[in-house]
C-alpha cells in the first residue's frame, strides 16, 4: 500500500513538529531520504532519515536519527522518536534502541554517503557516559570525601573544607590532587619553616592555593627573605602570621619592601622589624596603604616622621579602616583634648573601638577621675585607658565595680 502525497506531506510536517524540541523551533530542515528511489513509505517499514538543523543562520550543525513507524492507515502518524548520533558512527538495530551520545558535530554534507544500517562491532560511546570521572567544577567538597583519601587526609590535618569550597578554583585544584604526589611534601616544607602541626589545618584552610604552587617557587621565596637576612624565628613569624605571603613572588615581595624603605627612610633592620610585625603589609594591595599614608599625613595632620614612629610601633595602622581611624582620632584629639604627641607615644589607640573609647572615657568623666594631661596628678594614659578587659579597667582604673559599670553605661 502506498502512501498517498498529502499523508507524506502530514508526515513530514509531524516530523518537523518533532525536531522543534525544547520549545527552540529550527527554521530550516533539510531532509536526505536514504531510499533514494521512492519519496512515500510502505507500511510497518522502519524509516531512517537524516537531518541537518541550522538555526539563524548560525554554523553549528547535530546531526539526529529521526526513527518513525507509519501504520497502513495514511492518517495516522506514530510520535517521533528523537535520538542524536555521531556523524561518523555505524550503528545496528540494537544499538538504535540505546543511543546515548550527545555531542556537537561537524556540518553535515548532503553529498555524502552513510550507511547507517552498516553492522559493527563495538558502537562507538563517547568515553565520558561510560566512566564518570570528578567533575571539573563542584560546589561541595563533603560529598567527595568517602571517595577521596586526599581530603580525608586534609580533614585529618585541621582544613575545613566549608571554608575552601567557597573558592571554587581551589577545590577544584584539590580535588584533582593525589595526597602523597601533590600535598604530602607541601605540609613537610611548611611544617620546617616553622608551621607547628596543631596550625597546618588552619594555615591550608586560609591559603588553600599554596597547595598548586610549585615546591621548587616556595623554596626560592624562603631562600630570598633569609637573602635579606631575616632570621629563622622571623620567617616563621612571617609564614604564621601571613599564610599569602608564600604565595607572593620573590619579585613582588622584593618590591614592596623597597617600597616601604624608600616612602619610610627605613634602614635594613626597620624594615625586618616591620614586615616581621606585620607581613600582611606585603600581602595587602598597596593602594589601600597609601590611602591611610595619605590620611594620617594629610587627614589627620602628623608629620611624615611621626608617621614613621607610629607606623613601627604599630604597623597595622596602614590596614586599619580610613573612616574608622578618622572618628577615633576625632573623638580622642577633639573631645578629650589629647595632643598629637600623646597619639605618637601609643598609636595603636587608633585602631581601637570608638563605642569602647566613648564608654570608658564617659564613665571615668562621670567619676570625675577623666585626666589624660601627663603633667597633672591622676593621669591616665591612652594604653591603660583602652587595654585590658573591662573587670581590669574597673578596678585598676576606675576603682569600682564591674557592676557599676554595666549600670552607667545603661543610662548612656
Amino acid at each position: 500500500m502506498k502512501m498517498t502525497t498529502a499523508g507524506a506531506s502530514r508526515c513530514l510536517q509531524g516530523l518537523m513538529r518533532v525536531i522543534s524540541v525544547k520549545n527552540v523551533c529550527y527554521p530550516r530542515l533539510i531532509l536526505t531520504h536514504n531510499h533514494k528511489n521512492c519519496p512515500y513509505m510502505t507500511a510497518n517499514r522502519t524509516w531512517f532519515s537524516t537531518y541537518q538543523i541550522k538555526n539563524n543562520g548560525i554554523s553549528e550543525s547535530e546531526t539526529y536519527l529521526i526513527k518513525d513507524k507509519f501504520k497502513e492507515d495514511t492518517e495516522n502518524v506514530e510520535t517521533s522518536e528523537i535520538e542524536k548520533v555521531d556523524d561518523g558512527e555505524d550503528l545496528n538495530n540494537n544499538s538504535l534502541q540505546h543511543v546515548m551520545t550527545i555531542d556537537k558535530l561537524q556540518p553535515f554534507d548532503d553529498n555524502t554517503y552513510m550507511d547507517i544500517l552498516a553492522e559493527t562491532e563495538t558502537p562507538m560511546i563517547l568515553e565520558s557516559y561510560t566512566k564518570p570521572s570528578l567533575p571539573a567544577q563542584t560546589f561541595t567538597l563533603q560529598s567527595f570525601v568517602q571517595q577521596s583519601p586526599t581530603l580525608q587526609k586534609l580533614i585529618h590535618l585541621g582544613v575545613d573544607l566549608h571554608k575552601i569550597q567557597k573558592r571554587q578554583d581551589a577545590a577544584n585544584a584539590i580535588l584533582k590532587m593525589d595526597f602523597d604526589r601533590d600535598i604530602k611534601d607541601k605540609i613537610a616544607f611548611l611544617y620546617n619553616v616553622g608551621v607547628v602541626s596543631d596550625n597546618l589545618g588552619n594555615f591550608i584552610t586560609k591559603n588553600p592555593h599554596i597547595l598548586s604552587d610549585e615546591l621548587n617557587s616556595l623554596e626560592v621565596r624562603i631562600s630570598y627573605l633569609k637573602s635579606k637576612k631575616f632570621s629563622k624565628d622571623s620567617i616563621s613569624l612571617i609564614v604564621n602570621r601571613a599564610p599569602y605571603f608564600l604565595s607572593f613572588s620573590t619579585e613582588r615581595v622584593d618590591r614592596k619592601l623597597g617600597y616601604f624603605q624608600k616612602e619610610f627612610h627605613l634602614t635594613g633592620n626597620e624594615v625586618r622589624h616591620l614586615v616581621t610585625k606585620c607581613p600582611q603589609l606585603v600581602t595587602n594591595k598597596i593602594s589601600r596603604i597609601q590611602e591611610n599614608m595619605y590620611v594620617i599625613h594629610n587627614l589627620l595632620g602628623f608629620s611624615k616622621s611621626a608617621m614613621k614612629v607610629m607606623v613601627l610601633k604599630s604597623p597595622k595602622l596602614l590596614l586599619t579602616g580610613k573612616q574608622s581611624l578618622m572618628s577615633t582620632f576625632d573623638y580622642i584629639h577633639n573631645e578629650m583634648e589629647i595632643p598629637h604627641q600623646l597619639f605618637i607615644h601609643f598609636p595603636a589607640v587608633l585602631r581601637t573601638r570608638l563605642l569602647n573609647v566613648k564608654e570608658r572615657d564617659q564613665y571615668l568623666r562621670n567619676l570625675g577621675l577623666a585626666q589624660y594631661d601627663p603633667k597633672m596628678p591622676g593621669y591616665i594614659s591612652l594604653q591603660k585607658l583602652v587595654e585590658g578587659s573591662d573587670e581590669l579597667f574597673c578596678q585598676e582604673i576606675a576603682k569600682s565595680s564591674v557592676e557599676d559599670f554595666n549600670a552607667f553605661l545603661k543610662t548612656i
